[in-house]
């Protein structure tokens, strides 16, 4: 674990590894903070003299700052707080781009290479929680806000005269804000949850306007796909797609749920566009479905020391490793891990390719048994991070009995926002409350 020492007094929200690194690439991320300061960085054990500079006013404390800042972009509005980050390419150029926001409704454009502020999208009525960019089509950004809605946004220069593609929301949409929106792997669909306790599923349309037509206004998708508010009792703060495969999670609840969507499957065609609440087959009207009889929980995941809503957890996937799940909390110095391999033999190869479950109501699990691995989760022997895994073979667990964590691991102190993983999964990034934590996975043979 390297724990970054730069900004003191100051609390990071969000954190976000560069996706389109390459193979052998140095892992680059970045960092928001509430005062408005967007942080470029890299391990500082990276760098090629593979050390840091001793001079960076951190004589006093007890470690060395071990993570290299490339770049800081510092808002000129005083009045400025950021909560969310993440990454596009320019199309033409291939630079790298930060798209940030929070408490003011606007998202800010960044070119990290030039340093320069290259667009400014104007839409939302209130703060925006959270971003995402699409993972097959760089240049298309959702945001969600307070204002009740989810905003898809175009990025190409083409889109200069408007570019919010779409607006979701209306009769069907969020009856209050949004806190987490995430796309699909394939980028057809994305997923929402707010303040009104719902998770919805909505789908990019796929004839969006012309963006040089200069449209005054964009179109407005009403209804998702799927929509329900029995998941969750509180404010929904994270989601995402594990594979077709749904997690999620709420302030209070004290866990993270696994679950899917009755009859989804990205193999399928998109059902044609909804025009009303879609039905369902169940007797319940807190669900709604357009391809299925309602949805299935599957796994319940059980988090310590997590009260407050803005925890957003971290899922690493990738063919051919084992899936891991991150999660801290804003009342405990630890990270929780859970090794989703553990769940089901061959999650991986079936993972995203098809809608059938990874883990079964009644049995468990679906196939055999993944023997254990050995030592799953690692800290390198440079940190100073405390773990605790077990190697055993645990019990499969039920839809409704809580899994434990697997393992966990020890930050610099309590209070952790967002975890996220680099691309290849050897390093988790932890933002939290005064300071930034780094914890390598893999472990030296």
């Amino acid at each position: 674990m390297i724990s970054m020492q730069s900004f003191k007094n100051d609390i990071f929200f969000d954190a976000q590894f560069y996706p389109y690194t390459k193979p052998g690439e140095d892992p680059v991320f970045a960092v928001v903070t509430y005062r408005g300061d967007t942080v470029v960085c890299r391990p500082c054990a990276l760098r090629s003299d593979e050390k840091c500079d001793d001079d960076d006013d951190n004589d006093d404390d007890d470690e060395k700052d071990d993570i290299e800042i490339l770049r800081l972009f510092r808002d000129q509005d005083p009045d400025c707080t950021l909560n969310s980050v993440c990454w596009s390419q320019d199309t033409k150029t291939g630079d790298p781009l930060l798209c940030v926001a929070g408490q003011k409704p606007i998202i800010k454009v960044l070119n990290v290479t030039t340093g320069k502020l290259v667009k400014t999208l104007i839409g939302h009525g209130k703060a925006i929680n959270d971003l995402d960019v699409c993972p097959t089509a760089p240049w298309l950004l959702i945001s969600g806000a307070e204002d009740n809605s989810i905003r898809l946004w175009d990025l190409r220069s083409e889109w200069e005269k408007q570019p919010c593609a779409a607006l979701f929301a209306g009769d069907g949409g969020h009856t209050s804000g949004i806190l987490t929106t995430k796309f699909h792997a394939t980028g057809r669909y994305f997923l929402s949850g707010g303040f009104d306790t719902a998770i919805k599923m909505w789908a990019v349309p796929d004839d969006l306007p012309d963006g040089n037509k200069g449209m005054e206004e964009p179109p407005i998708v009403h209804y998702p796909y799927f929509s329900s508010v029995e998941i969750h009792s509180e404010n929904v703060d994270s989601v995402c797609f594990f594979g077709d495969l749904i997690l999620s999670k709420c302030a209070e609840e004290h866990r993270i749920l696994l679950w899917r969507v009755e009859g989804f499957s990205t193999l399928d065609r998109v059902p044609n566009p909804a025009t009303s609440l879609p039905a369902t087959k169940t007797a319940s009207s807190e669900t709604r479905s357009a391809f299925g009889p309602g949805w299935q929980q599957l796994v319940v995941f059980d988090l310590p020391g997590s009260e407050g809503y803005f925890i957003r957890f971290g899922l690493f996937n990738m063919p051919f490793k084992h899936p891991i799940l991150a999660c801290g909390g804003d009342l405990t110095d630890e990270v929780s891990f859970w090794d989703l391999e553990k769940l089901a033999h061959g999650a991986v190869e079936d993972i995203g390719k098809a809608s059938k479950p990874i883990v079964s109501t009644k049995k468990g699990v679906t196939g055999e048994r993944t023997p254990s691995a050995t030592a799953w989760l690692g800290v390198s022997s440079k940190s100073s991070a405390s773990q605790k895994t077990d190697d055993a073979e645990p019990e499969l667990p039920g839809p409704f009995s809580a899994v434990e964590p697997h393992g966990s691991a020890i930050l610099s102190e309590a209070g952790a926002y967002k975890c996220a993983w680099s691309r290849g999964g050897e390093w988790l990034v932890v933002a939290g409350a005064r300071r930034v934590d780094l914890l390598s996975r893999w472990m030296d043979d």
